[in-house]
């Protein structure tokens, strides 16, 4: 079955964006993290007085800027999707449907 994405929900959308856009930068704030306990050299080239500046700016700060700009970047792509949709009809997508079988 063809199915297409005549338009598409902008605030869903970004809502799903800032939470996918928090989440991937918390794990590299964890690496981030785990990479400036391992090497303290980083804390100087991230210009960071203490460690605890640069952990709090890569598990809080950074999630929080970039979840920001996830919003941001759902809500304007989801209306220039819109948009384009209504001169070129949206994308195509070959769906199936799939049928659970009970178990008896």
């Amino acid at each position: 079955m063809i199915v297409k994405i005549k338009k598409v929900n902008v605030w869903s959308l970004a809502r799903m964006l800032v939470f996918l856009f928090f989440i991937l930068t918390f794990i590299d704030g964890i690496i981030k993290s785990i990479q400036v306990l391992i090497d303290a050299t980083l804390l100087v080239s991230f210009g960071f007085d203490s460690l605890g500046q640069s952990i709090l700016s890569f598990l809080v700060i950074g999630p929080l800027v970039v979840a920001v700009v996830g919003f941001f970047i759902g809500l304007i792509g989801g209306l220039f999707y819109n948009i384009i949709a209504m001169w070129l009809g949206g994308i195509s997508l070959d769906v199936q449907e799939h049928k659970k079988e009970s178990k008896k």
